[in-house]
């Protein structure tokens, strides 16, 4: 079975891929923004509102270990490929 982060790269990745196999440009701050909403769904839905600042703060500072992890690993999951 798949991790779910990989589910949801694998989703994605789908976005970009056909806009770029269509010769469009990927908007990369939009698709990042609808990302977004959709941890912001997550978080409205699941968790109890006062446990919401300690959960964005949480989350802040997850993706900023991930990117600094990704950054020293290489790109995302084609490093993790080349392994």
């Amino acid at each position: 079975m798949s991790a779910l982060h990989d589910d949801i790269n694998d989703l994605v990745e789908q976005r970009p891929r056909r806009a770029l196999e269509a010769g469009e440009t990927v908007n990369v701050p939009d698709l990042a923004s609808e990302i977004v909403e959709s941890l912001a769904d997550l978080i409205v839905c699941s968790a109890p509102p006062e446990e919401v600042p300690r959960l964005i703060a949480h989350i802040v500072g997850e993706l900023g270990r991930f990117i600094k992890e990704k950054r020293e690993a290489g790109c995302g999951r084609a490093a993790r490929r080349a392994d």
